[in-house]
């Protein structure tokens, strides 16, 4: 059953794959960095009322899978 967002005049089921890569993919998401990352993705996506469904922080690039209004 799909979870849809009600507004006052609408019915939405709005979702979106992101996939962020570094130049030439170097390997520079790890330590301090992935986790300050996820705590960036995580707060702008509070920030903007998306619902992150999925996500990843690999070394050479960031998944996530997106909800939005």
């Amino acid at each position: 059953m799909r979870h849809y967002r009600l507004g006052a005049h609408t019915k939405t089921d709005l979702k979106v794959h992101l996939v962020w890569v570094p130049k030439y993919r170097k390997p520079v998401l790890t330590g301090e960095v992935a986790v300050r990352e996820r705590e960036l993705i995580r707060r702008i996506a509070a920030e903007h009322e998306l619902e992150i469904i999925s996500g990843k922080v690999a070394r050479d690039h960031i998944h996530l899978f997106v909800s939005y209004r």
